[in-house]
């Protein structure tokens, strides 16, 4: 019998302990200002699926934000268990957690570590030995697929090749086609100093290597240099991954604390064709790829972005014809509070741009929202107080990044 009022007590402590807290969320909530993207002109439904994570400030008070068109989330506001977990929390890996939980089970929580379509979820990662540290004989590839149709999943582990050539291994993407997992990464060389991308060919059915792919290498000997892949679009089944070769340089201006600034120059870029294997050149003109981002593969499709004077430049190359096909300037409309273009979050994806401007006293923010093929201004938008809402003197919101939800 005491066994059962031992239980029965633990339950109700529980119980009471998590009521307890979500009261004291809830009270605490109550003393922030609620924020939200409130419409200008143009389609309010565009703005459903974007949310700003912010910082808001007001005193001794700091909290971390999250702000939608239909109102704003506070960190102490959100679930016991999604404080515990932290991070994105609409990320490509979430979505998969909830749908395939079996799979997901110890897995680590890292979007660029994941592949779905149709028919297949692919997932590869490196495994280390941390109790011995970074040793290169320690680099393997921990490798899963599960074939949704069939309901099967395989995985394994395999040795990176070469792997003691190495002092790091980041996966940067995995996609599976064709019957084989096709994993890229970032490889820091251990004796040059050079920096190299990848392509490794798994056949996940035989659990075998096939191939290993250097796309790019580059030495830090003649100054800093720095090679990834393009960021790419998960709404697209992609065929194409887009490297970009970049150099870092000063800037003769100091920042506002005085300190020597740097920014990136593209030197170069090429396309590697998941399907054939095969590398070619992007040959842009050299002021094109020298002056404009590389943002976005979409498709076939490679987005170029860069500040224009009135607003942001997008320019869209076909990979598969070797043009460009479009060169627009998306106009964002200023004023004497906003802050400049540079200080902006600019997000490409679902054939979309958003971009989010703070103003320079941090009170509130603009919001613009693009159609990248036809050039059309499909939205604007600001964060607000929420209508009948009042706000306190001496507030700051910090504009930290903009998400769309499905996009990942």
């Amino acid at each position: 019998m005491k066994k059962y009022w031992r239980l029965i007590l633990l339950a109700t402590v529980i119980v009471f302990s998590v009521g307890v807290y979500y009261v004291q969320a809830k009270i605490a909530a109550d003393r922030f200002p609620d924020f939200a993207i409130r419409k200008v002109s143009g389609d309010e439904r565009e703005a459903e699926p974007i949310y700003i994570d912010g910082f808001y400030n007001e005193g001794n008070k700091e909290e971390t934000l999250w702000i939608r068109a239909g109102g704003s989330e506070y960190w102490r506001q959100r679930s016991y268990f999604d404080r515990l977990e932290g991070g994105n929390f609409i990320s490509f890996t979430k979505h998969l957690q909830k749908k395939y939980r079996n799979f997901m089970r110890g897995k680590e929580e890292n979007d660029a570590y994941y592949f779905e379509d149709r028919d297949f979820v692919g997932y590869a990662a490196i495994e280390t030995n941390l109790l011995r540290g970074y040793e290169p004989t320690d680099f393997a590839f921990t490798v899963a697929c599960l074939d949704k149709k069939r309901k099967d999943t395989v995985s394994f582990r395999l040795p990176v090749p070469d792997r003691e050539r190495y002092t790091m291994v980041y996966v940067e993407k995995v996609h599976v086609m064709n019957g084989v997992m096709k994993v890229i990464t970032t490889n820091q060389s251990y004796n040059s100093n050079s920096i190299e991308s990848h392509v490794y060919t798994i056949d996940w059915k035989r659990k075998k290597m096939l191939s290993d792919e250097t796309v790019f290498s580059v030495s830090q000997k003649n100054g800093e240099m720095l090679v990834y892949p393009v960021s790419f679009d998960r709404t697209k089944l992609d065929r194409y991954v887009v490297f970009s070769k970049r150099s870092l340089e000063e800037v003769p201006e100091k920042d506002e604390e005085g300190d020597i600034t740097t920014q990136e120059k593209t030197v170069e870029l090429a396309a590697y064709d998941l399907e054939t294997g095969e590398r070619k050149k992007i040959g842009l003109p050299e002021k094109t790829v020298a002056e404009a981002e590389p943002a976005l593969v979409s498709g076939s499709t490679l987005y170029f972005q860069k500040l224009a004077e009135n607003g942001i430049q997008i320019i869209a190359y076909d990979l598969e014809k070797g043009k460009i096909i479009s060169d627009r300037v998306f106009a964002v409309p200023r004023s004497e509070r906003d802050s400049s273009l540079r200080d902006s979050i600019i997000k490409l994806t679902n054939e979309r741009i958003y971009v989010a401007v703070p103003d320079t006293d941090a009170k509130t923010g603009k919001i613009l929202i693009g159609d990248l093929k036809s050039g059309k201004t499909l939205y604007e938008g600001r964060i607000a107080a929420k209508e009948g809402e009042d706000l306190p003197k001496g507030y700051r919101i910090t504009l930290l990044d903009l998400n769309v939800e499905g996009s990942f």
